[in-house]
């Protein structure tokens, strides 16, 4: 079993190495697909909204303010980039849930080369469509809370260098847990016992969760960061309920 913290980086590689392996690529690609196509929507609609946004501006600004549309162009991209990947991560964690759910359950055989007898299709597995929803469900719940009591906590003078490594850590927190689910949820392991097993482990999860969230920023990695992070989190809790 690895057990260091610095592990969390070769789970990660050896969930990108195993994308392409036999019996796993449907689950890695049809979510991936349907993503994209969210993805060049958002993209459109993004585009769209940014040049009305600039016309709107330029048709305001007095003539000699009009280099200011210079200035303010490229904290518009920015911007518009920074909210399409968080909006694509989001929207592509709740169409993969399906998906990500079978695919650890897929890895789980491939390591232990035993076929389970249940949830063996995509279509099976889209009855449990409403649980895996409920379960990210509560996952949003624990979220929301935390994330707007650091946004409080942001506003006091001070102590804003501490909140924002404090949501950058409870960020990746999160990301660890939301990934960590698949495995222990096809085991009905309750949220409760998710974050005990966690707690045992801080930096571990920490650092998994900081990877992730780096991977999501990275342009083409951002596409396979999601089932990469599943088949990771999935050898990872393989290795430690080895018996």
């Amino acid at each position: 079993m690895i057990t260091t913290p610095l592990s969390a980086l070769s789970y990660l590689l050896a969930g990108f190495k195993l994308l392409h392996s036999k019996g796993l690529k449907r689950y890695v690609y049809m979510p991936l697909m349907i993503s994209m196509l969210i993805f060049i929507v958002l993209i459109s609609w993004a585009s769209h909204l940014l040049l009305s946004l600039v016309d709107r501006l330029n048709s305001t600004l007095p003539h000699w303010l009009q280099w200011l549309s210079w200035l303010l162009w490229p904290l518009f991209v920015i911007s518009a980039g920074v909210f399409i990947i968080y909006t694509f991560n989001l929207i592509a964690n709740w169409v993969g849930a399906p998906f990500n759910s079978l695919l650890s359950q897929k890895v789980e055989e491939l390591i232990s080369q035993q076929t389970s007898p249940s949830q063996d299709s995509i279509f099976s597995s889209l009855k449990d469509l409403p649980r895996l929803l409920k379960r990210q469900f509560a996952l949003v719940l624990y979220y929301i809370p935390r994330l707007v009591l650091l946004g409080i906590l942001f506003l006091i003078p001070g102590i804003n260098g501490i909140v924002a490594l404090l949501w950058l850590m409870f960020n990746a927190w999160t990301l660890a847990m939301q990934y960590l689910d698949y495995p222990m949820d096809n085991h009905k392991i309750s949220l409760a016992n998710m974050r005990q097993t966690m707690q045992s482990q801080k930096l571990k999860y920490l650092i998994f969760g900081s990877l992730i969230m780096l991977g999501m920023l990275i342009p083409l990695i951002n596409f396979f960061i999601m089932p990469a992070a599943v088949i990771a989190a999935t050898l990872m809790w393989l290795d430690e309920n080895k018996s």
